[in-house]
């Protein structure tokens, strides 16, 4: 028949689009609204993605999708119900405890999504995803301009260096590299950066193997710092452990390097290194997987054996405290009582004291 409605049919490059706003055109129903498989997909991000970068691309997609911003040949309805859909999927994915339990249901699903989806198309906008995507980016290097911009004039007047700046120029630490596993521990060889101050942190999230895509893992948490350092002037490298992880997880482990701002000379001395007094540069690739080991029978009995213990200390220190505190209450009311009588007594004996003298 008919011709196609404007953007349907049309290719988009992978490498035109980025990689948090690429998605899927799996099919077209009688609307013309594509079906998305997975609530990443809808979003525009990826199943590993932070969650702040997917609160950011809910804000941004939901400027542009709004009903009262629909672009031309698009009804009401269709409107709505694309953007209804994204709302759906934020209210799953921008929680922690929901997108913990869609991610396990439908791990399959998240993962061909992930891994097949094609080249062009969009979930969001039937008539060009192509405009949508301009429009975010044009957003976007509208607002970064905007800001530095206003941080240089802050800079010249103020004749503080950027610090941003400084930041972008620190190199990429090569990833930790996992030697060694004990149950709760990860002996890790960090690398640090030639050329500037030795400050390192080191995080570490946990994975999961998910149950439907066979050795694929995915983020079971969210990054936590497990290493603080500064190597030393003469060093490169430095073995480590990363202590308080779960005992037979899967970690992987990423790093940055820092410099402390007193070391970068006279103009981040005084108030600027006071204001900023470390700034660190990019993150490294993640490391190779890692799992702690299992605990033994017999270390499992003595911990379950002390938590015991420390639940009865702590039962008894509350039961003391409450008998401590009833004490203090009967003895404060004992010294009230006292102290009534003896008001008692003493005006009793000024009446009969003035009655004697009349």
């Amino acid at each position: 028949g008919g011709a196609a409605p404007p953007g349907v049919g049309r290719t988009l490059s992978r490498r035109a689009v980025p990689h948090r706003f690429r998605a899927s055109l799996v099919g077209i129903g009688q609307s013309g609204m594509p079906r998305a498989r997975s609530h990443y997909e809808v979003l525009g991000v990826s199943p590993d993605a932070p969650s702040d970068e997917v609160r950011r691309a809910y804000r941004r997609l939901a400027l542009v999708l709004h009903p009262d911003k629909r672009a031309v040949g698009v009804s009401e309805d269709e409107a709505k119900e694309r953007f209804q859909r994204l709302v759906e999927a934020f209210k799953v994915v921008g929680d922690e405890t929901g997108r913990r339990e869609y991610d396990e249901s439908h791990a399959s699903e998240i993962f061909a999504a992930e891994a097949t989806a094609p080249a062009g198309g969009g979930v969001h906008d039937r008539d060009s995803w192509n405009d949508v995507i301009a429009k975010l980016n044009a957003q976007k290097a509208k607002r970064t301009k905007t800001a530095d911009k206003e941080r240089g004039k802050k800079a010249a007047s103020s004749g503080t260096p950027d610090a941003a700046e400084v930041g972008a120029k620190l190199p990429f630490p090569a990833a930790p590299r996992p030697l060694g596993c004990l149950p709760e521990e990860i002996v890790l060889e960090v690398f640090g950066c030639a050329g500037v101050s030795r400050l390192v942190e080191v995080e570490a999230r946990p994975r999961k193997t998910a149950a439907k895509a066979g050795s694929i893992t995915i983020p079971a948490g969210d990054w936590r710092r497990v290493l603080r350092m500064t190597l030393k002037e003469t060093e490169i490298s430095r073995l480590c452990v990363a202590k308080g992880l779960e005992p037979s997880t899967c970690y992987t482990f990423r790093t940055r390097a820092g410099v402390k701002t007193e070391d970068l000379g006279e103009e981040w001395r005084g108030e600027a290194s006071r204001l900023v007094p470390e700034i660190f540069g990019p993150w490294s690739d993640e490391s190779a997987m890692a799992k702690t080991a299992a605990l033994s029978e017999k270390e499992a009995i003595r911990r379950m054996r002390a938590e015991k213990r420390d639940e009865a200390r702590a039962m008894a220190k509350k039961s003391k405290k409450s008998k401590s505190k009833k004490e203090k209450k009967k003895k404060s009311r004992k010294e009230t009582r006292k102290s009534r009588k003896r008001k008692r007594s003493s005006s009793d004996s000024d009446s009969g004291d003035s009655s004697d003298s009349s």
